[in-house]
């Protein structure tokens, strides 16, 4: 999914941390695009915080993660 100006969501999200992209978040954003999943968690930003329900940014806290039935 691009925005109007053409920048993914993962970039746009890196700019708004203050972060520059780079070949690995344009890597995670062809991702992104090409897979199916309820959640992303990541922890590279070195902060906590619920993007929205579906991505959630983790740096000092740990959670299970129940795998999901196929």
């Amino acid at each position: 999914m691009k925005s109007n100006s053409g920048r993914s969501r993962q970039r746009t999200l890196v700019l708004t941390l203050g972060y520059q992209p780079d070949k690995l978040t344009d890597f995670l954003e062809t991702v992104r695009q090409r897979c199916r999943f309820s959640q992303w968690f990541c922890g590279h930003y070195h902060i906590n915080q619920v993007i929205d329900e579906r991505f959630v940014i983790q740096w000092e806290q740990i959670s299970k993660i129940e795998a999901a039935s196929i």
